[in-house]
């Protein structure tokens, strides 16, 4: 039976890209949620297994087999250390919501002690501040509870619904804090693209 190197093998460079895949929508988002991409990774590469005809070697018989065996050591601890950062990844959303939450309650308590912020607007912040890190924090627990049961839709929806009352109850402290000059709107690409249209058509 034919043998090939572990470069040869198309399982192997199936999962590199599979796993590359999902780090990098780690950061720009999922097109469907980690837990059915590995299901359907699972399933590829037991299809692939059994479609293959030749086995694995570690090097071949040129004396190469300790390069390509450390070759692939090296690329398999990598999958493994990506594997390990997908999960803090996927919680950075809720944890970086938290942290703006905590930011702008933290100007509004300085301010109020300065003087700069009275009474009624510091209670406005305050309370608007609290139900969005409770809101942060169910969405963190949903998720935790959603990734320990894995497929089930009734864990995912409520993820869902949890994300998007974080989401929305964040927005609405993000407006206050600009409109109390907590904080300054920095113009995105989109917000100028806006304007620039909106003065054309002045």
């Amino acid at each position: 039976m034919d043998q090939k190197t572990i470069w040869q093998s198309k399982t192997f460079w199936v999962n590199i890209l599979a796993v590359i895949g999902i780090l990098v929508q780690t950061q720009t988002g999922f097109i469907i949620d980690p837990t059915s991409q590995a299901a359907i990774l699972s399933v590829i590469n037991i299809i692939l297994r059994l479609i293959t005809k030749s086995p694995v070697v570690w090097g071949n018989d040129n004396d190469s087999s300790g390069s390509n065996s450390l070759g692939a050591c090296l690329l398999a601890v990598m999958l493994l250390t990506s594997c390990a950062s997908l999960t803090p990844n996927t919680y950075k959303y809720a944890e970086t919501t938290k942290v703006t939450a905590e930011g702008i309650a933290k100007i509004a308590i300085d301010m109020h002690k300065a003087g700069t912020l009275d009474d009624k607007n510091y209670l406005r912040v305050k309370s608007t501040y609290e139900s969005a890190r409770k809101a942060s924090d169910a969405a963190i627990y949903a998720m935790q509870t959603a990734l320990e049961v894995g497929e089930d839709p009734r864990s995912s929806e409520n993820y869902n619904l949890a994300l998007d009352e974080s989401m929305r109850l964040l927005s609405k402290l993000i407006e206050l804090a600009i409109d109390l000059k907590l904080i300054q709107h920095t113009p995105t690409p989109l917000d100028r693209g806006e304007q620039n249209g909106g003065g054309g058509q002045q």
